[in-house]
């Protein structure tokens, strides 16, 4: 383990008496803790395509201290960078050039760096998504984050923070605030703006669910108390039973007497006409005390009480003369040369002549 130590300081010694001052130079970077202690290249690639539209810039965990894209991109290359990668250096401040130059940049990551401000030249950048600046040394973030209108992802944590304050971080509950907040500061025009603005959310009144509760028939609950081994129930089922039966049979009654009364009714209504009038014959198997027909003293009491024992007397001779008027009228519907109209007037022709059949059918029943 000791030789292996030895060989790494060994190995910066010899590689920094080689490079020399690296600031004089113009050397912007030295190799990292990535490169030297897990024995990688030191000329690893720093730039490369996403996709065949756009380019991606990793100069992540490589100890910057400046930043110079001139060094790692031609400026024929610039609009193609969609991403930047800067995480892990010691980067004290960011070029606001950058915003100028990369016009296309969608993602910036500049997390673990000694960043102490953040450019205000990011003002109404079109393409930047995401801005990843956590654990930094930035104590002021400037409002023209929020004049970003395609932003969607802002880490600002682990700052020292005096704007936004921690007292107003802790009321955020996810990155959308954040942008939002920064986005109505960029509208005030000031830093005096409530941490966040939530609708207020009506609780919409949901009923509850019903709930149906079986009710057991009465010859279920009979037959649970009979098939059950306490003699107590069985004898309770025995006589419920036994109370249901005579119930059934005073409904039973009462029914037999509404029955019987309709049917003597219809029997004075057509007891007294002269002509023969066949009706049902009178119902069998009810109660006896019902079963007769009134005489013409109780029946007149009853129609009094009831207000029924309306006669009516059947007058053939006035009801075909009504019937030869209205054959008469047929023929007498005037013709009209709309055929609309004459299609409507011979429809009511066949509709008053099925009335009439139905009227003649009906009084050889009555007759």
């Amino acid at each position: 383990m000791e030789q292996l130590i030895n060989s790494v300081k060994e190995r910066e010694r010899s590689w920094l008496n080689n490079v020399g001052d690296v600031e004089s130079e113009g050397n912007l970077w030295i190799p990292g803790e990535r490169e030297l202690y897990y024995n990688l290249p030191t000329n690893d690639l720093v730039t490369g395509y996403v996709d065949a539209c756009s380019m991606f810039i990793d100069l992540s965990y490589r100890r910057l201290r400046q930043l110079n894209l001139s060094l790692y991109l031609k400026t024929s290359q610039n609009l193609l960078v969609t991403h930047l990668h800067l995480q892990y250096n010691k980067l004290v401040e960011l070029p606001g050039e950058i915003f100028i130059e990369l016009r296309n940049l969608m993602y910036l990551d500049a997390r673990n760096n000694d960043l102490i401000s953040f450019p205000k030249a990011v003002q109404g950048h079109e393409g930047l998504q995401t801005i990843l600046l956590q654990d930094n040394l930035i104590e002021y973030f400037p409002i023209e984050l929020g004049s970003l209108e395609g932003l969607q992802t802002l880490g600002i944590e682990f700052n020292p923070m005096k704007f936004p304050s921690h007292s107003v971080l802790s009321q955020w509950r996810n990155k959308k605030e954040v942008v939002d907040f920064f986005r109505r500061c960029w509208e005030a025009k000031s830093t005096n703006v409530p941490a966040v603005v939530r609708k207020k959310i009506r609780k919409v009144f949901k009923p509850k669910k019903q709930k149906f509760i079986k009710v057991k028939d009465h010859s279920e609950i009979v037959y649970d108390l009979q098939r059950s081994p306490n003699l107590k129930k069985q004898k309770e089922g025995e006589k419920i039973k036994e109370q249901h039966q005579r119930t059934q049979k005073v409904l039973q009654k009462v029914k037999d007497k509404d029955f019987l009364e309709a049917w003597q009714d219809k029997y004075r209504a057509y007891k007294n006409e002269d002509r023969f009038v066949l009706l049902h014959p009178p119902p069998y198997g009810v109660d006896d005390r019902y079963n007769k027909i009134t005489s013409k003293m109780e029946a007149l009491k009853i129609d009094s009480q009831k207000n029924k024992g309306v006669k009516y007397r059947l007058n053939l001779d006035e009801e075909i003369s009504g019937l030869k008027e209205r054959l008469a009228n047929i023929g007498k519907e005037t013709h009209y040369k709309d055929p609309d109209k004459e299609m409507a007037a011979r429809l009511r022709e066949i509709k008053t002549i099925r009335k009439l059949q139905k009227k003649i059918e009906h009084l050889k029943y009555r007759s």
